[in-house]
């Protein structure tokens, strides 16, 4: 699998304007020399912080231009804020795995996922439009140097890392994976995630499997189900909160009407259900509850342009 440089960017600072060059020096463990994470790795090492694992990013040219061209947008390069543009290579399928670019060893660490502040920056199309196809997180593993032209591809014999001048790979745990993602989507939807999270693997196990058969409650369309009728309408619940919970990690596009639809009904089950009661503390709380879920309903239903995986 081999790929080619198409493009070279470096900035100063976190705020300060990309430049386009021509050929670049990479440091290991540290980054491409005059370039913003370069110079952050420096600090680092000089106050004795762990350098970051962000020595170097890359993005896929044909990416960019698909994205470019569905949003009929004429943003150059520079503005999505990759170090390196390439071509005919497959990054994502880089990273875990050692690459050469230029003359430079380097590793893939993660998926350089697009976050809020670059859809401020650049489009605000690129959450989601880019989740999944924003480029690629390295460290660099030896000195070299890469020019427009350059090859990138992936190391035919697998040589430990253990040597590299940052962490080793071993010590990246699947907490980057989890962060990098929590970044893609606003705060509100990251709730909603652990908390689909939270009920498929562990309160629906619970409720299905452990919870005492005496005990067990289900609300359906303003009906409570009890005993065994819980329990068997329990398993769709089950089954709606893990459709949930992929669907917001990958922020699927069936999740708009469903979603809004399915918490509507929620909604309307819950004052239903109170007012059958009879209880007017029951009616007022179960009134306030529905509020509160028909606001969540009205979140996700005008929130269609973010769900377009």
């Amino acid at each position: 699998m081999t790929g080619k440089i198409e493009a070279i960017f470096v900035a100063e600072s976190k705020q300060s304007r990309i430049n386009s060059v021509t050929s670049a020096q990479l440091e290991a463990g540290r980054g491409i020399i005059g370039d913003r994470y370069h110079t952050l790795a420096n600090q680092h090492a000089e106050k004795n912080i762990n350098i970051l694992q962000n020595h170097i990013t890359l993005v896929e040219k044909e990416n960019l231009d698909t994205f470019l061209r569905d949003h009929k947008s004429h943003l150059d390069y520079r503005q999505f804020r990759r170090n390196i543009l390439t071509s005919g290579i497959d990054l994502n399928a880089l990273v875990g795995k050692e690459f050469t670019i230029g003359t430079a060893r380097c590793h893939g660490i993660e998926l350089c996922e697009p976050c809020r502040s670059l859809s401020h920056i650049a489009h605000k199309a690129v959450l989601p439009g880019l989740v999944d196809k924003g480029g690629l997180r390295a460290i660099i593993l030896d000195d070299g140097t890469l020019a427009i032209g350059s090859d990138i591809k992936e190391s035919i014999s697998p040589v430990s890392i253990l040597n590299a001048t940052t962490k080793p790979y071993d010590e990246i745990s699947a907490f980057n994976l989890i962060k990098s993602n929590l970044k893609i989507r606003s705060w509100w939807l990251n709730v909603m995630l652990i908390f689909c999270t939270f009920m498929t693997f562990i309160y629906m196990p619970w409720d299905i499997f452990i919870k005492p058969l005496a005990e067990d409650q289900e609300v359906w369309f303003g009906y409570m189900f009890t005993g065994w009728g819980a329990k068997i309408t329990a398993f769709p619940h089950w089954v709606i909160y893990g459709a949930g919970m992929y669907g917001l990690w990958t922020m699927k596009s069936w999740l708009h009407p469903w979603a809004a639809l399915y918490i509507f009904q929620i909604a309307f089950s819950m004052f239903l259900w109170s007012f059958l009661s009879g209880d007017n503390t029951g009616l007022m709380a179960g009134a306030a509850i529905s509020v509160m879920f028909l606001f969540l309903a009205y979140k996700f239903w005008t929130s269609k342009s973010v769900f377009k995986n």
